[in-house]
C-alpha cells in the first residue's frame, strides 16, 4: 500500500441502532484519493536519440516533460528559472557532467526535486558517489529504460506538497 495515498475508511459506529435519519452512518465510506497532478520532469541528456527514448518511455506515466538540456551549464541555468519535480540526469554530458548538476541542485537549498541518475556508468563507485551527492535513484541505461515510468508513477510530490 502506498503510504502517500489516503485510503482510510471512515465509519461512524454507535452503540444505538441507527435512526431513520442516520441510515448511512454505519456504512463504511471509502474516501477517494485526491487527484494527483503530473510530475514536472526535466531531462538532462546529451544524446538526442536517448533523450527521445526517455521521453517516449515516460509518456505513459504521470510525467510532464517541462524542459531538457544537453550540457551541465544549460541544465543549471534552466533549473534556476524553471521549477520541476523530477530530474532525469545523465552523468556524461557534451559539456560538463551530471555530477556538477547534482551538486548545484542539492546545494541551492531552494527545492528538493527527485533526482534519477540515468547512466551507462553503472558500477558501484558511480552509484555510491551519486547517492552521496543526493541522488534518489540510480538507473543503468542498459537495463533500466523501462523502469523510468514506473519510478515516476510511484513518486509523491517533492517537499511533501503541491509545487508548480
Amino acid at each position: 500500500m502506498n503510504p502517500h495515498i489516503n485510503s482510510s475508511v471512515s465509519t461512524s459506529a454507535s452503540s444505538t441502532p441507527p435512526s431513520k435519519h442516520h441510515l448511512g452512518d454505519t456504512v463504511p465510506v471509502k474516501k477517494a484519493a485526491p487527484a494527483r497532478r503530473p510530475l514536472h520532469v526535466f531531462v538532462v541528456e546529451d544524446e538526442a536519440f536517448m533523450r527521445e527514448r526517455v521521453i517516449e518511455k515516460i509518456a505513459a506515466s504521470r510525467a510532464k516533460i517541462v524542459e531538457y538540456a544537453d550540457s551541465a551549464a544549460a541544465a543549471i541555468a534552466k533549473l534556476r528559472e524553471l521549477p520541476c519535480d523530477v530530474i532525469i540526469l545523465d552523468l556524461e554530458l557534451k559539456q560538463g557532467t551530471g555530477f556538477q548538476v547534482l551538486r548545484e541542485v542539492r546545494g541551492n537549498g531552494n527545492s528538493r526535486p527527485w533526482i534519477i541518475v540515468f547512466t551507462n556508468f553503472s558500477d558501484a563507485h558511480f552509484r555510491k558517489q551519486t547517492i552521496a551527492l543526493g541522488a534518489d535513484f540510480f538507473v543503468d541505461k542498459a537495463q533500466g529504460l523501462d523502469r523510468l515510468g514506473e519510478i515516476i508513477d510511484g513518486l509523491p510530490l517533492p517537499n511533501g506538497g503541491e509545487s508548480t
